[in-house]
């Protein structure tokens, strides 16, 4: 009868399961995966955000899909913006409403990045006046207008600027405010030639603080008719001024 043979001696290692022990990915593998991740990321993040259209058609459909939404804001409010509204108002078809927009916030993003681009235009075109050429009165006449001009044909700005500041979306707020601040700078150092330049910035900055104040105020509560208010806006900003100026002159 054969003896049997001694067992081997446990060498400690992992049995292999099925045959063959599991390899690791090749290292170019794995860079391939993490591509692939990454990707799938940012393509998560692009989702959020809108589709520019290419052809001069998906322009004009962009724009009627805008301009929808700036009505249903100046009606309802932002809380009353729906994708299903914005596709009816506009006539656009539910499906190009996503081709171009993933969702409602990316329509007030765009909106309010319209207002921006327009703003801005509009500020660089006062930068180019000669303000030591007018009054004092005639210069604040051509800053307050245009802006009170643009606020009024656009009734849902003021609710799309507080929207994009409550979200902390920067888009281009930093450049329209910093825009505006040099022009009442401006402004105050013509009607005030010898304020400092702290004198024109805390000034200037006040000017602003004064025009949003009524620009809100009007907008949020019962006030006397618009075109009084603007009036008695500018009454209050030359006041201010001729103040400054005098303050001024009393310190030669």
């Amino acid at each position: 009868m054969r003896e049997k043979r001694p067992g081997r001696r446990a060498s400690g290692r992992t049995p292999r399961v099925g045959g063959q022990p599991k390899r690791k990915a090749p290292s170019s593998a794995r860079r391939s995966v993490a591509r692939a991740g990454a990707s799938g990321a940012s393509a998560a993040v692009r989702s959020t955000e809108a589709r520019r259209p290419l052809q001069e058609r998906g322009q004009r459909r962009v724009e009627a899909i805008l301009d929808a939404a700036a009505e249903m804001v100046a009606e309802r409010g932002i809380a009353g913006v729906t994708m299903h509204g914005i596709a009816t108002r506009s006539g656009a078809t539910i499906g190009s409403m996503y081709h171009f927009f993933p969702d409602q916030v990316s329509v007030l993003d765009a909106l309010a990045a319209r207002h921006q681009a327009s703003l801005r235009a509009l500020l660089e075109r006062l930068g180019h006046t000669r303000w030591s050429a007018l009054s004092t009165r005639e210069a604040v006449d051509r800053f307050v207008d245009p802006l009170f001009d643009y606020n009024e044909s656009h009734p849902d700005l003021l609710s799309v600027i507080r929207y994009v500041r409550e979200r902390g979306t920067e888009c281009c707020d930093a450049q329209i405010e910093r825009l505006m601040l040099e022009l009442a700078e401006r402004v105050v150092a013509e009607c005030q030639p010898r304020a400092t330049a702290a004198e024109r910035a805390a000034r200037g900055a006040t000017m602003l603080a004064v025009i949003d104040g009524v620009a809100e105020r009007t907008s949020q509560v019962p006030t006397p008719p618009h075109r009084t208010m603007i009036r008695e806006l500018k009454r209050v900003l030359v006041a201010y001024l001729e103040s400054g100026a005098r303050d001024g002159a009393r310190r030669r």
